[in-house]
């Protein structure tokens, strides 16, 4: 893994978003927001250059002094997350017919960053597509991922979402929320996934004041672990576990971390 914190292992991304079709002004994009980030924070608790083992357990980050130092710079903007930043480089990557009316109402930390941020992000129509395609989907109680599967499936068609045909992936991880009324599905985690060497190299923003991370993996199957491991926190809850999408279907190899 690494933190593209050096100009190496950005360029490694650069070229291998590229070469799965995601376009110049949206791999520049993307890492303005990198550079934004990286040179706002103390990197030191960070992988300095290049790659390095993930190991077993999940990095830890110097959260209090990057927190700090971010608020130092930017008193009232809160940085990017990953949405916003799997938007910024994913926009030409798939369309949405109907984007009125979404319940955005758990999008209002990245409203709040997209309002504040010191050069504007996403233009007017940017936002009102970011808002439909990271809108709850509405779903009940149940906590059966079959049902949620299809309550997402439903929401894709019913808004015209489709996806382009190219080898840059979408990956969503879909929370499911009951503390609404109804109960909602919710992208609280996102990414993109490009082919690199014999697997992928995921993208991904923690948090908007964790670090950037870029990824290797195998296959779907062990990102899915990977991401499951970050975000399942087990059945028996009072809200399901979550689901996986690449793209607009479930991710290959789906499985839960915890039983």
């Amino acid at each position: 893994m690494s933190n593209l914190v050096d100009k190496q292992s950005q360029e490694v991304a650069r070229t291998a978003l590229a070469d799965a079709g995601v376009p110049q002004e949206s791999i520049d994009g993307f890492f303005e927001l990198v550079d934004e980030y990286n040179t706002a924070v103390p990197t030191e608790s960070m992988v300095a250059e290049g790659f390095t083992d993930y190991g077993t357990q999940d990095p830890e980050y110097d959260v209090e002094a990057i927190s700090k130092a971010w608020n130092d710079h930017h008193a009232d903007y809160v940085g990017t997350n990953c949405r916003i930043n799997t938007f910024t480089l994913a926009d030409s990557l798939f369309s949405v017919d109907d984007q009125d009316n979404p319940n955005d109402s758990l999008l209002f930390l990245d409203q709040q960053s997209l309002d504040n941020a010191p050069d504007q992000i996403f233009d007017e129509a940017e936002r009102a597509k970011f808002e439909a395609f990271y809108g709850n989907v509405e779903t009940t109680m149940e906590q059966d991922p079959g049902r949620h599967i299809a309550d997402i499936k439903a929401y894709f068609k019913d808004r015209g979402i489709e996806f382009a045909d190219t080898d840059a992936r979408v990956v969503s991880v879909f929370s499911h929320d009951t503390l609404t009324e109804p109960a909602t599905l919710f992208i609280g985690h996102t990414g993109v996934a490009v082919p690199y060497e014999d697997g992928y190299l995921f993208l991904e923003k923690l948090a908007f004041d964790m670090p950037y991370q870029a990824v290797t993996v195998k296959d779907m199957q062990q990102l899915n672990d990977y991401l499951m491991h970050k975000y399942d926190d087990g059945p028996d809850l009072e809200y399901g576990q979550p689901v996986i999408f690449d793209n607009d279907d479930v991710i290959e190899g789906m499985r839960y971390a915890k039983k």
